[in-house]
C-alpha cells in the first residue's frame, strides 16, 4: 500500500498454508534442493557451524564437522570466523557472510609443525587464537608447544615463538602486542609483534600464581588464575612484576570452574565449565538462555536431556564476542561452534509496566546488526501478554498469572521465530528482529506520539505495527494539551478538581458534552471523562459523537504517522507505519474494527483487519483468548501477521541468499 493514500482495510480471502506455520514449513521441506538451501537460523541461541558427530567436512554449515574445536578468532570486518580444529590439526574459517560455509584455511589431517604455504603447513593440535592488525591470525600450536602467524595476505606461515606451554592467549592493539600466559612458568608474558620482543607482564605473583584465563575488559587486561575463582585487573604493564615488587591487582570477580573470559558492550562475562554463562561486571549475575517455548533454561544436563553447551572442562574451549553484534558470543563445543545473546532475557522477564525503559522488551543494542530487519509492535497490555493456560482441562485460566509469563510467549517474539525459521528453511539472506513497546492500561494514541519516534530512531526500525484497541479521547478531558493540541502526558496537581467541561480544551470533547446532555445521557462536572472510558463511546449509534471520537483519537496517530515519515534507517529508506486490529473475547469487535477502518481512511494511514482470517481459526486455535491473549492465541496472531506481512511484501522476505561464495 502506498503512503499518504486512504487507507484500505485488507481481509484475507485464503490462507496459503506453504506460508504458515507448521504447513508452511512442511512445503519449504519438501521443496527440490532444500538439503542445499538451508541458511543458519539466527536465533538467542543457534548453531554457527557443525554438528554433534566428531569428523572432517568442510562446506555447508550443518553439514561441516569438527574434531575438537577449540580457540576462536574473527577478522576485523566480523564476516569471518576463525575455528582451531584441534584433533583435525587444521585452521578452518566459518564465512559467516557466505551462509555460514565452512573452509578449510590451513592444515591436514598429519600432524606436523612444518611452515611456509598454507596449503602445505601442518600444525599438531591447534588450541587458541588471536587475530592481529594486518590480517594476521596468530595460532598456538599446543601439540607443538608454539605460537604460529598466518598471514592472510601471503596466505603463509610462520613460527614466532617455540617451547611455550600457552593456557589461552589476545591480542592488545593499545601496544601491538600479544598477551599470552603459561600456567608451568608462573607467568603472563608479552611479544611485541613488531620487534618480536618478549618482556615479563606478571611473574610468580601470589595473587594469580598460575594464571590462565586472559582478556581485555575496557582495555586493560583481566586474567584469571587456574586453580582460583577470582578474576583480577592487570594495570598497565610499565614493567616486569615478580616476587619482591607484585603488580597490584584489582578484583573483579569471581567464577568458580572458569574456562574462558571475554568483553562485550562495557560488560565482563566468564564462561564456566557445564557450559554456564557468567556477567562478571559491571553488574553480577548468571545469563540465562531463552527457548522459544515460553522458559528460561540453565545450561545443564537434567533428566536425560542434552545439554545445549557441553563444556566438560578437559579441553581448551573457544570463547569470542562479536565484533559487530553488541553482547553476541560464540563458543566451541564438542564438535560444533554455537552462539549465544545476552539481552538480559530475565530483567525484562514479563515486564509490563514502564518504568523508564525504552522497550518493554529484551535489551536489545541499539546497532542493528548487518542484513537484519527490525520490526516494532506497539499497543496496550494485548500486545505483551501471553496468558497461560493449565495443562488440566478442568482448571480455569487464570488471568491473574499473565504479568509472570515468559515475554517469548507473546506475539511479537512468536513472530520473529517464525519469521527467522522461515527465512532459515528458505535460503533467504535476511534475518529478523521483533520489538515490543506496551503500556498497561493505556491506549495506543496515549503514549505513541511521544515515546514511539525516539525508539524508531534509536533502535533503526523499519516497520511499525500498531495493534489498535481503544480510543485514548479520556486523555483529552484529563490531562492539558501540549503545542501540538494533543493531551500531555501527565497533568499537574489539582487539575482534576477542574469541573468536567473547563478540561474539555478541545471542540471535539466540548461538542461530546454537549451531545451527550442532548440525548439526555448520564454526565457530570465531578466525573474524570464522559463514558466508560473504554467502548461506549466509541461503539456510540449517534454519528456526531463517533464522529469525534474519530476526531480525538486520529489525531495523535497522524501525528505519529508524520514523525515517523520525517524519520530514515541507516539505509536511508522511510520507516513503515501499519495499524491493524485483531478481535479480543471482551471486546465490542463489529465496533472496533470498523472504528479504526473508517479511523484510518479518513487519516490516510494504513490499515489491515485481521478479523476475518482470525474468526475463521480461533475455534481451531482454541482457547485463544480472556481479556488478553492466552500462548495459543498468541500463537494463532503470529502465524496471521507473518502471512499478512510476507503476501502483501511489507517485509524483504523473498531477498534470495547466494547458494556458494564467490571464487
Amino acid at each position: 500500500m502506498a503512503r499518504g493514500k486512504a487507507a484500505r482495510s485488507i481481509h484475507f480471502s485464503k490462507l496459503s498454508p506453504g506460508l504458515t506455520g507448521a504447513l508452511g514449513f512442511l512445503l519449504v521441506l519438501l521443496a527440490p534442493g532444500l538439503g542445499q538451501a538451508v541458511t543458519p537460523m539466527d536465533y538467542y541461541n543457534s548453531l554457527v557451524a557443525g554438528g554433534n558427530d566428531a569428523g572432517f567436512k568442510d562446506g555447508a554449515f550443518a553439514l561441516a564437522r569438527f574434531n575438537g574445536p577449540s580457540g576462536l578468532a574473527m577478522n576485523e570486518g566480523g564476516d569471518e570466523l576463525f575455528v582451531a580444529d584441534s584433533r583435525n590439526h587444521r585452521i578452518r574459517v566459518v564465512h559467516l557472510d557466505w551462509n555460514n560455509d565452512v573452509e578449510t584455511l590451513a592444515g591436514n589431517d598429519t600432524a606436523g609443525a612444518t611452515d611456509g604455504p598454507v596449503s602445505i603447513a601442518t600444525f599438531n593440535h591447534p588450541t587458541k587464537l588471536a587475530m592481529a592488525s594486518g590480517n594476521l591470525l596468530v595460532v598456538y600450536d599446543d601439540g607443538n608447544h608454539s605460537i604460529r602467524l598466518i598471514d592472510l595476505k601471503t596466505q603463509a606461515v610462520s613460527t614466532l615463538a617455540q617451547n611455550l606451554n600457552v593456557a589461552d592467549l589476545l591480542y592488545r592493539p593499545q601496544d601491538n602486542s600479544l598477551y599470552f600466559s603459561e600456567p608451568d612458568s608462573r607467568k603472563v608474558e608479552k611479544l611485541d609483534m613488531k620487534s618480536l620482543e618478549v618482556s615479563t607482564v606478571l611473574s610468580n605473583n601470589p595473587q594469580v600464581p598460575s594464571p590462565a584465563a586472559l582478556c581485555l575488559y575496557e582495555d586493560n587486561l583481566c586474567v584469571a588464575d587456574s586453580n582460583s575463582a577470582t578474576i583480577y585487573e592487570v594495570p598497565p604493564p610499565n614493567g616486569p612484576s615478580t616476587v619482591a615488587t607484585p603488580a597490584p591487582l584489582s578484583v573483579l570477580g569471581n567464577v568458580k570452574d572458569l574456562l574462558a573470559l571475554c568483553s562485550s558492550d562495557g560488560n565482563l562475562y566468564a564462561l564456566q565449565r557445564g557450559g554456564f554463562l557468567w556477567k562478571v561486571a559491571p553488574e553480577p549475575g548468571m545469563v540465562k538462555f531463552p527457548t522459544p517455548w515460553g522458559f528460561l533454561f540453565k545450561n545443564q544436563d537434567h533428566q536425560g536431556r542434552f545439554p545445549f553447551l557441553n563444556l566438560p572442562g578437559d579441553r581448551p574451549v573457544g570463547f569470542l564476542a562479536s565484533l559487530i553484534e553488541a553482547r553476541k558470543f560464540y563458543i566451541s563445543t564438542d564438535n560444533s561452534v554455537l552462539s549465544v545473546r545476552d539481552y538480559s532475557f530475565e530483567k525484562y522477564w514479563g515486564a509490563m509496566e514502564w518504568d523508564g525503559r525504552p522497550l518493554t522488551d529484551f535489551d536489545y543494542p541499539p546497532k542493528k546488526p548487518p542484513r537484519t530487519f527490525r520490526i516494532l509492535t506497539i499497543g496496550a497490555s494485548r500486545n505483551s501478554e501471553s496468558v497461560p493456560v493449565p495443562p488440566d482441562p478442568d482448571t480455569p485460566v487464570n488471568e491473574d498469572l499473565e504479568s509472570g509469563d515468559p515475554m517469548v510467549s507473546n506475539f511479537s517474539k512468536q513472530l520473529e521465530f517464525m519469521l527467522n525459521t522461515e527465512v532459515a528453511l528458505g535460503n533467504r539472506d535476511i534475518h529478523f528482529e521483533v520489538m515490543n513497546i506496551s503500556r498497561r492500561g493505556d491506549a495506543l494514541s496515549t503514549f505513541v506520539c511521544q515515546d514511539v519516534p525516539t525508539i524508531v530512531e534509536k533502535y533503526d526500525i523499519d516497520l511499525v505495527l500498531a495493534l489498535t484497541d481503544r480510543s485514548g479521547y479520556k486523555d483529552y478531558y484529563m490531562k492539558p494539551l501540549t503545542s501540538e493540541g494533543i493531551p500531555a502526558q501527565t497533568a499537574p496537581p489539582g487539575y482534576m478538581d477542574k469541573p468536567l467541561s473547563q478540561r474539555a480544551a478541545t471542540a471535539e470533547a466540548r461538542d461530546i458534552l454537549q451531545r451527550l446532555k442532548k440525548l439526555k445521557m448520564p454526565v457530570s462536572e465531578k466525573q474524570d471523562c464522559p463514558g466508560d472510558q473504554l467502548w461506549d463511546l466509541m461503539c456510540s449509534p449517534d454519528p456526531q459523537i463517533r464522529n469525534d471520537m474519530i476526531e480525538l483519537t486520529g489525531r495523535r496517530l497522524k501525528i505519529l504517522s508524520d514523525k515517523i515519515a520525517n524519520l530514515r534507517t541507516s539505509s536511508g529508506s522511510l520507516p513503515q507505519l501499519y495499524f491493524y486490529y485483531v478481535p479480543c473475547a471482551d471486546f465490542p469487535n463489529e465496533c472496533c474494527d470498523s472504528f479504526y477502518g473508517d479511523l484510518c481512511g479518513r487519516f490516510h494511514l494504513d490499515f489491515f483487519d485481521l478479523s476475518e482470517p482470525y474468526n475463521a481459526l480461533v475455534r481451531s486455535y482454541y482457547p485463544t483468548d480472556t481479556n488478553h491473549y492466552t500462548v495459543y492465541g498468541n500463537e494463532l496472531i503470529a502465524v496471521l501477521l507473518e502471512h499478512y506481512l510476507i503476501e502483501n511484501n511489507l517485509i524483504p522476505f523473498h531477498s534470495a541468499l547466494g547458494m556458494g561464495r564467490s571464487q
